[in-house]
């Protein structure tokens, strides 16, 4: 067995000298590679204590000795500073410091989670970022905000579901971390069917809105061509039936697909894809995702800037001639009739004509 090999500097703070020594077995390239001890006098020991989950994860994540007893003398100058950077000393919000139990609590809830499931947290420990998996191997974030009197009052949760996570939480108990892991790993469960249709839709679909599609929302707009398109709401307790359903374009073109619609929910077969269902009570064929890469991109692009996205927001207003039935961003076309004479405006609507066929057209200002 090799030998550890020894690191030590000093840090002078305020006129107090402190001697650190970081030891860890030859050969290992980061800190976190192997079981790294570090020793310094007990003074020391007991002054960093409120501080030990924080200066572990930074060990682990540490290259090598000197980036982490650089780390070790921004907690002394905190702590004996009373700085406001989040360590030890009032922070910047005046909330006083925790308690050493305060400390010494959540690295035992931390301990009851697992360390592998933190992926981050402060200098406080009062932000925590965690991570699990759920049953079809997706990676999930579960954010957690302790508050000053925890465990007595419950934390606050920010988590990438489609719903506000409904903690249960015990005072009385009390109720841990390990107990949120667990209401959140409970609430994934629930939500695995809607997001298997999510992701069918994601993968056999050309998406428009949302322009990145996440599993927090149940919400997509898939184009359908010809500056047409389906907005879709699954509905998160049966997702395999048929959604509620939103055409966008000219009415001449959404009218026989709307027709389609009612006429053919009869064939819907909550046995089959989301899209496939689609395409037969439709009766079309929905564009995939290559179409955005495509010439297909132009039957939904913009008339004016020949963009599909500009701001973020994607064509709305359409000609009403079926002949036409151009498509333009709403910036675009309110920019296009504010320099023509012909225009007229009546509070926050322009009146004019539409830049290729001089149908009559109207749009909404946002000022």
């Amino acid at each position: 067995m090799e030998q550890p090999a020894g690191h030590a500097t000093k840090r002078r703070r305020l006129g107090t000298e402190w001697a650190v020594a970081v030891e860890r077995p030859r050969g290992t390239e980061r800190m976190g590679d192997a079981a790294a001890r570090v020793r310094c006098s007990p003074a020391l020991r007991r002054r960093l204590a409120p501080h030990r989950a924080a200066l572990r994860h930074r060990l682990a994540e540490s290259n090598d000795a000197h980036s982490f007893l650089v780390e070790v003398a921004d907690v002394l100058s905190k702590t004996t500073t009373g700085g406001g950077g989040g360590i030890g000393g009032v922070r910047s919000g005046g909330v006083p410091p925790r308690g050493g139990g305060f400390y010494s609590r959540v690295v035992a809830e931390i301990d009851a989670v697992g360390w592998s499931k933190l992926v981050s947290a402060n200098d406080s420990l009062t932000r925590l970022s965690l991570r699990t998996t759920d049953e079809a191997g997706r990676e999930h974030r579960l954010e957690v905000e302790l508050m000053p009197d925890h465990p007595r009052t419950a934390p606050v949760c920010t988590t990438d579901l489609p719903q506000a996570l409904a903690l249960r939480w015990d005072p009385a108990q009390p109720s841990t971390l390990a107990d949120v892991v667990r209401q959140f790993e409970e609430a994934l469960r629930g939500y695995q069917a809607l997001w298997a249709v999510l992701e069918d839709i994601d993968r056999h679909t050309w998406v428009l809105e949302p322009e990145r599609p996440t599993l927090a929302t149940s919400i997509r707009r898939i184009a359908l061509g010809n500056h047409c398109s389906l907005q879709v709401v699954i509905d998160a307790a049966a997702p395999a039936s048929v959604p509620q359903c939103r055409f966008l374009g000219s009415e001449t073109r959404v009218a026989a697909l709307r027709e389609n619609l009612n006429a053919n929910l009869d064939l819907w077969d909550e046995g089959q894809a989301l899209h496939v269902n689609l395409g037969r009570v439709l009766g079309c064929e929905l564009p995939g995702k290559e179409a955005a890469a495509t010439g297909d991109r132009a039957s939904i692009g913009c008339g004016i800037c020949y963009a599909l996205r500009f701001k973020g927001d994607i064509p709305t207003v359409l000609c009403s001639l079926a002949s036409c039935n151009k498509a333009f961003h709403e910036a675009c076309l309110v920019e296009w009739l504010r320099v023509l004479p012909s225009t007229r405006q009546s509070f926050g609507t322009l009146f004019g004509t539409c830049p290729y066929c001089s149908t009559q057209i109207v749009v909404k200002t946002r000022s």
